[in-house]
């Protein structure tokens, strides 16, 4: 950390005595609060309580600087300038910062704990340092007239999704500022609207959708304040996700009857201390258990065994966290459909999320499940049949499913219950299907106990393409029989060379930043020091770490990754890059007047591009709308045709109705009434289906079609074209002396030739990949001689095997450069 280095040369570094007393007298102050909050709650406070007073300390401290340092110039000159009156840089006032509030040789005492936290100075630091920066910009300007530049481009950046309120919040937000004075108030405002206003309202839904999600499962997730910068939601058009799996259902008459699937996604998060306001969370008296949410009503109950399904489920969320020590988070259960839900059902498809979740094992996009889970025992459904049929057909089908033992046959329903029969058709059982239905699953995972849903998809996950229809539990005895085997002396690894080093590389130990904010470290020189790992990993990745660099592995890697990086960029920006390139040194030729005209012209340009950018992407998201609707009209074609069947029926009920009451002596039937309830009332559902589906389609339909869009994309790119020339023929008109001429002429040859190399990278991107993973397992290669020494080692630390699979087959090039994503699954046994 930067303030350690600080405190070591303070003493021979110390500078600006008023701004240090200013700064110490603001910190101490602040440290006098801080003090007194450690020893009035030093019964280990609530982890979330002490961020939150972090957070306070940090901003009225930010606030009090930027009133007596920033506020007053005699101190921010004195903050600034050097004594010949030349610009300090951001290095020096920051060094000199650090120096004065974390004590030196000048100050009283040099017991850091008497004031605030290191940790809390830094923040303080990093909360001014960009207010200071703008104003190092033009010293001339006064720091008021920077800051409200600032104030105005960030809230901008913040605004860019939000198309429909930009210009209305952008002009709210400027004559807000306008009626600021002091350059507290200003940050005060600042920080209001960066961490209150705009990110409740911006709200990730162009990200959402473009996952997957509507607007109702959005609206949803921020009631629930799921939608923070650190909560994963898991991508739903991703061939795997986590925490997220397929429900089955049926609806309908016995004679009508439809089957589907809906998303089932579930979110863990600490507890706060107070339950979430909605009319379906369970235990608002009683904060002390898990408050657990339903996106939907779950109504009804077991007709023999009395239970109610909402409660059903509520206990197996409970049972799982509570076999793992998990009693600190509050749970969200997202189902994604508009009408309620009923049955019990979809108990495995609940602890198969709940599992994904907190092992980070990904679940296959076209993985289904179906059965009951009461303690250690799955049970049968009904309606196997219909939900089987409808699911494989779709056009993403659902074609791997896992299913209770129950369902296989009449033996396998009298495994799981002995004496007890069935209500439920023959037919309905998987051994009786007809046989062109029973090729279509690709895999189909029979269970008899709730252990045996991880067996299961430790088999799909192993053997994704291969086609499977078996019983589990048949496997879980033969695995049983072979632990009597003796053990070999030296712990198991299975994974090969390449796989173990793309653990290493997804860890973040190759020196390679893939987002914003990595983990990687470098020292002065920059070179690779190791990331911080978790407790669970840390020794194993420690030793992976020593051994692979004895073939210099991590060096070798980064090399090869930047290389192919570049190669995958040049793709695309070879001709812009080359353009780019020519207009700036053209434009460094000419004369101020040229100048001016080119600069003016460049943001333009620049300004038509980031408009078109942005207009593209909401025709593409513009598209994504019109295949939900498609998608939602069929849906709602079902659902009349559905109505219409019931509908019918219900005629023939009442006609039935007229009839008795015409003859009453006729023995009428009893039931005939009660069967018109509830055909009403299932038209009633489905009418309340097609409202919302035509709601959620009126609401895609609001903005523009993509055709409109893609059409002002294309009148912004011919302005585009039109003043790209004019700035051209403006360069062209540039009047260079003979040797400014040839220093030119060598200068654009030499572009020339760069330009000519970046565009012999332009490869096919799929043999990019190829070629990337062939050179990684070449770099890999190596290592399999290290691994009797890191089986030895692991071995000695407790370890019994470590298994590493690849997460899409061996095609990882493609996310190793170009996303954020895991290329592994990673799993370690210990003692």
């Amino acid at each position: 950390m930067k303030y350690n280095e600080y405190r070591k040369n303070g003493s021979s570094k110390w500078k600006a005595v008023i701004i240090t007393f200013t700064i110490i007298g603001v910190l101490l102050f602040g440290g006098i609060i801080w003090f007194a909050v450690k020893n009035k709650k030093s019964s280990s406070p609530n982890q979330a309580n002490l961020g939150e007073q972090q957070n306070q300390q940090t901003q009225k401290a930010v606030l009090q600087l930027a009133s007596n340092l920033l506020g007053n110039t005699n101190n921010l000159n004195q903050l600034t300038k050097k004594p010949s009156g030349d610009a300090k840089t951001i290095q020096e006032i920051e060094e000199e910062f650090l120096i004065s509030a974390l004590g030196s040789g000048h100050y009283p005492t040099n017991n850091i704990n008497e004031k605030l936290p290191p940790e809390i100075i830094e923040r303080i630091w990093w909360e001014l340092r960009p207010w200071i920066e703008e104003y190092l910009r033009d010293l001339n300007k006064s720091i008021l007239e920077h800051a409200r530049e600032k104030f105005r481009r960030d809230v901008e950046n913040w605004l860019k999704w939000q198309q429909k309120e930009y210009n209305r919040q952008l002009e709210e937000y400027w004559k807000r500022v306008q009626e600021l004075k002091k350059i507290e108030d200003l940050i005060r405002e600042y920080q209001k609207i960066r961490e209150q206003e705009l990110l409740d309202k911006i709200s990730r839904k162009t990200e959402l959708r473009k996952k997957g999600y509507v607007d109702r499962d959005i609206e949803k997730l921020r009631e629930w304040n799921l939608l923070t910068p650190d909560q994963e939601i898991p991508d739903l058009n991703a061939e795997t996700r986590i925490g997220a799996t397929n429900i089955l259902w049926v609806s309908g008459s016995e004679r009508n009857k439809t089957g589907g699937s809906s998303d089932l996604i579930i979110f863990l998060k600490p507890k706060t201390g107070k339950s979430p306001r909605t009319e379906i969370n369970i235990d608002i008296k009683n904060n002390s258990r898990q408050a657990i949410n339903f996106s939907i009503r779950i109504e009804g109950s077991h007709p023999q065994k009395g239970y109610k399904f909402k409660e059903y489920y509520e206990q197996i969320v409970r049972d799982f966290l509570s076999e793992i020590g998990k009693f600190d988070n509050d749970v969200y259960v997202l189902i994604r459909q508009s009408g309620p839900a009923s049955g019990d059902s979809a108990g495995i498809a609940f602890y198969l999320a709940l599992y994904s979740l907190v092992n980070r094992v990904p679940l296959p996009k076209n993985l289904g499940s179906t059965g009951t889970v009461e303690g250690k025992k799955t049970g049968p459904i009904g309606g196997l049949k219909t939900k089987i049929e409808w699911n494989v057909e779709k056009e993403k089908p659902i074609n791997i499913f896992i299913l209770s033992e129950a369902n296989l046959n009449k033996q396998g329903y009298q495994k799981i219950n002995p004496g007890m029969v069935t209500g439920e058709p023959e037919e309905n059982w998987f051994e009786n299907f007809p046989s062109s239905l029973k090729e279509k699953p690709h895999q189909v995972h029979f269970i008899l106990t709730k252990d045996q849903i991880e067996i299961a998809l430790h088999e799909i996950l192993k053997e994704p393409d291969k086609k499977i229809v078996h019983s589990c539990w048949s496997s879980e005895v033969q695995n049983k029989k072979s632990q009597k085997e003796p053990s070999p002396k030296n712990m198991e690894i299975q994974a090969t060379p390449e796989q173990l080093l793309a653990f290493m590389f997804d860890s973040g130990f190759c020196g390679i930043s893939r987002n914003e904010e990595s983990k990687n470290q470098k020292d002065e020189r920059g070179n690779i020091t190791i990331p911080f790992a978790s407790s669970e990993t840390e020794s194993l990745q420690n030793i992976l770490s020593i051994e692979f660099s004895k073939i210099k592995a991590f060096e070798k890697v980064k090399n090869l990754y930047n290389e192919y990086k570049q190669k995958l960029n040049s793709n695309s920006d070879a001709d812009e890059w080359y353009q780019n390139e020519l207009a700036k040194l053209e434009s460094q030729n000419g004369n101020e007047e040229n100048q001016e005209q080119i600069s003016e012209l460049q943001e333009k340009i620049d300004r038509l591009k980031a408009e078109a950018a942005t207009k593209r992407e909401v025709a593409e998201q513009s598209k994504i709308n019109e295949q939900s609707i498609v998608k939602i009209e069929k849906e709602i074609e079902g659902y009349k045709q559905a109505k219409s069947n019931e509908e019918v029926i219900l005629e023939n009920i009442n006609q039935k109705i007229e009839e008795n009451q015409r003859n009453p002596n006729q023995n009428p039937d009893p039931n005939l009434e009660t069967e018109k309830q509830e055909i009403i009332k299932r038209i009633d559902e489905i009418n309340e289906k097609i409202s919302s589906s035509e709601a959620e389609i009126a609401n895609l339909r609001q903005n523009k079609s993509d055709k409109e869009l893609i059409k002002e994309v294309e009148e912004l790119e011919a302005q585009t074209r039109n003043l790209e020339e004019e700035l051209q023929k403006l360069l062209r008109k540039h009047k260079l002396s003979n040797s400014q001429n040839r220093e030119l002429e060598t200068k654009r040859r030499e572009l020339e030739q760069e330009y000519q190399i970046r565009k012999n990278l332009d490869q096919d991107k799929e043999q990019i990949y190829r070629e990337y993973e062939n050179k990684f397992k070449e770099i890999a290669a190596p290592l399999v001689n290290l691994f009797p020494d890191i089986s030895s080692k692991l071995t000695n630390l407790g370890y019994k095997k470590l298994m590493i699979q690849w997460k899409l087959g061996e095609k990882f090039g493609r996310i190793h450069l170009t996303s954020f994503e895991s290329s592994v699954i990673f799993k370690a046994i210990k003692d």
